[in-house]
């Protein structure tokens, strides 16, 4: 079975609980924040997913309320039926990398 590639964009607001504590006068959105956003994603296309572990993920440049960000993830299937691995980038507004990982789901298709 082959997946398709997807992508989808998001915007984190300045009032989002995570943002009061983390840096006050400089606030910056937490990386749990971000892979819950891939997250998101997936469960927005899928609706019976599960994600087993997080391979990696890198935080290149930091992401700020307010900004847009684009996710894009592509798909490699692994040896066990029914998993793959999710290769996830995040990019700013101006196509900056902001972050990228990969994921081991589950996923019933």
């Amino acid at each position: 079975m082959v997946m398709e590639n997807l992508t989808g964009s998001f915007v984190i607001p300045q009032n989002h609980p995570s943002i009061a504590g983390h840096f006050p006068g400089h606030p910056v959105v937490p990386g749990v924040v971000l892979l819950a956003e891939v997250e998101r994603l997936f469960k927005a296309h899928f609706e019976d997913i599960q994600i087993l572990k997080v391979v990696q993920a890198k935080f290149n440049r930091p992401v700020t309320p307010e900004q847009t960000v684009r996710i894009s993830v592509d798909w490699m299937e692994t040896k066990t039926p029914g998993q793959w691995k999710a290769s996830f980038k995040l990019f700013t507004e101006v196509g900056t990398l902001a972050a990228s990982g990969q994921m081991l789901l589950e996923l019933q298709v």
